[in-house]
């Protein structure tokens, strides 16, 4: 076929962007590096609702799901002797790959093209604009001209680092905002489980997250989900892998799984992988080209979670090229503009202020994060933005009253009060990006940006 579009990476944001193209009227080719018969990441991801009704989305059914939709949520300090819970927390427990496997039926009813096992050698491109790119599939390379080309690949991908040069985008990533992440949910033995539950140990149908793990460094986060009726628990383990003073993901599930828990049997679903937290790229389009998902570092700085996210820029992104190759309209970066406009008003502006609050906590000790929970310096509200992947801010009267219960431990906490109450900057100047492509003020928003992250540097 000589398609309109062509998308590379068959993860959650491509596919949506492909459906939502073909939805309107576009011919699409799908490449894929994975066979199909093993395609799908295995991750166990908590999604907010509000997302699917807003872009239309295709909701998750009940197989494809791993817990109920309601639930309670429970952050606990590293020494578990502080909780700060928050009330009927609505989400989708979702095993990524079954949702990733129907995506996948439904862009092919919509006139999708896949093309699995295929490795991209190269983008083409005439020096000013991509226009396609150079497939190895079955042995032979071939070339494959295209409108536009969406690079879904995932993060940290090589297939990144062929993205011609004229292209405005920068991939780079600082080390410390890569966090490596594992989350498997197993079969339990109900009988012991239960009876840690009668003896307080374990709370169950809730996520209960500890903050700061022993071992793991004070921004590492673990999370258990038990649920006796359907007899499994689901483990979430995260850290930064380059520090060789942590326990890995690894070392962490297996401690509380082996030594803590005993009763966990066989792991039935899940997997691990690198996420970037970081804010997102500050550009997603050029010429003949859009950028969405993980590739995009558009995993949540918060909670890292890149499905919802890579979802929403997929929508996005799918109906701005739709619009402008319909319209017959050049695919240049600023009629692809909108989608760049609409992401980063939205969730981009969310994640630059979560990317702030994730480089204050990464220079505190597990103790003094600790300190924050049994000191309710994080309130139950902010937290449930963060899942809802909304803005959060402090309050002059709120911010008063951090302050005074911040006195006791003021020396160390002075980091959490001071950069925390910076955050709406730059999440309002995420706010006022450019809503058409200006060159000139785009490299203003731009250098503006850069000085606020640097003038908000607390590395």
């Amino acid at each position: 076929m000589n398609p309109d579009t062509v998308v590379i990476g068959a993860g959650t944001g491509g596919l949506i962007a492909a459906l939502k193209m073909a939805q309107e009227g576009l011919g699409v080719l799908v490449l894929e590096k994975n066979p199909e018969d093993c395609h799908g990441n295995t991750w166990l991801n908590d999604l907010d609702l509000h997302p699917f009704d807003k872009y239309d989305l295709p909701k998750p059914l009940p197989e494809e799901l791993a817990f109920p939709v309601h639930r309670n949520m429970r952050a606990n300090s590293s020494n578990g002797d502080a909780t700060i819970v928050m009330e009927n927390i609505p989400n989708y427990a979702l095993k990524v790959s079954l949702y990733q496997k129907r995506l996948v039926r439904l862009c092919r009813e919509a006139g999708v093209e896949f093309q699995f096992g295929a490795t991209i050698i190269d983008f083409l491109n005439n020096g000013k604009a991509v226009t396609g790119v150079i497939v190895e599939a079955d042995g032979a390379p071939r070339e494959i001209p295209a409108k536009v080309t969406v690079a879904a690949c995932g993060a940290f991908s090589p297939i990144l680092e062929k993205i011609p040069a004229f292209c405005d985008f920068n991939f780079s990533c600082r080390p410390d905002d890569r966090v490596h992440a594992i989350q498997e949910l197993w079969k339990i033995k109900p009988g012991p489980a239960r009876k840690m539950v009668d003896e307080g140990i374990l709370t169950p149908n809730e996520m209960v997250f500890y903050v700061g793990v022993p071992g793991g460094g004070s921004f590492s986060t673990f999370m258990y989900q038990l649920d006796l009726d359907q007899e499994i628990m689901a483990l979430l383990a995260g850290c930064k892998p380059q520090n060789p003073d942590v326990l890995s993901p690894r070392e962490l599930i297996d401690d509380f799984k082996d030594n803590r828990l005993g009763f966990c049997t066989e792991r039935i679903y899940g997997g691990g992988r690198a996420i970037p937290m970081r804010n997102p790229l500050d550009n997603l389009v050029d010429n003949g080209i859009a950028i969405v998902g993980d590739a995009a570092f558009m995993a949540s700085p918060a909670n890292g979670s890149g499905t919802t996210p890579s979802m929403v820029a997929g929508a996005q992104c799918g109906w701005t090229i739709a619009k402008a190759l319909n319209a017959g309209l050049e695919p240049t970066k600023e009629h692809l503009w909108g989608y760049n406009a609409a992401f980063q008003t939205g969730l981009g502006a969310i994640f630059a202020g979560y990317y702030v609050a994730h480089r204050v906590l990464t220079t505190f000790t597990e103790q003094e994060v600790q300190e924050l929970v049994r000191r309710k310096l994080i309130d139950p509200r902010q937290f449930k933005n963060v899942h809802d992947a909304r803005p959060f801010s402090v309050a002059p009267l709120q911010g008063l009253g951090l302050f005074m219960k911040a006195l006791p431990v003021l020396g160390t906490l002075i980091g959490f009060v001071k950069h925390g109450a910076k955050i709406p900057i730059i999440t309002r100047h995420y706010k006022n990006f450019p809503k058409t492509y200006d060159p000139e003020a785009f490299e203003e928003w731009r250098r503006r940006a850069e000085k606020i992250l640097n003038r908000l540097d607390v590395s």
